[in-house]
């Protein structure tokens, strides 16, 4: 490689600077340099782009289960929720998350097309639970 004479430097620096001037005689107004971001600054916002992701996540899921459940049925729905559950680790974890929760029964709920509770109906549920605990 080979090196540069202070010639060619000043020549370079000089040529910049001319072209720099030009530029500002023209009306061309330089950005202002962005200052750099505090490491805090940058850790909180990859916490919030995470914490995002994980209620995204979590939406997704909600809706999925509430989205299944109406188009199984709530008890074929729990029905193949209890055969995931025998299965091996992966249907066992497959079957916790995939466990109705409140919000998953209001979503089918106000869905629902059909007439009365689909919690109720279906035998599942905190509705359905209650209901079995007082008999």
């Amino acid at each position: 490689m080979q090196l540069e004479s202070r010639q060619d430097i000043a020549d370079r620096m000089q040529r910049i600077e001319t072209m720099r001037l030009r530029d500002a005689l023209n009306g061309a107004v330089e950005a202002p340099a962005r200052p750099k971001r505090a490491a805090a600054e940058r850790s909180h916002g990859r916490f919030g782009l995470a914490l995002r992701m994980v209620a995204l996540l979590s939406l997704t899921l909600i809706l999925m289960k509430a989205g299944l459940m109406l188009e199984l049925g709530p008890q074929a729905y729990g029905q193949h929720r209890d055969a995931l559950a025998k299965g091996g680790p992966l249907e066992q974890v497959s079957a916790l998350l995939m466990a109705p929760d409140p919000v998953t029964w209001l979503i089918s709920d106000t869905v629902w097309s059909g007439t009365g509770d689909l919690a109720a109906a279906s035998g599942y549920g905190v509705a359905a639970q209650a209901a079995q605990a007082a008999a």
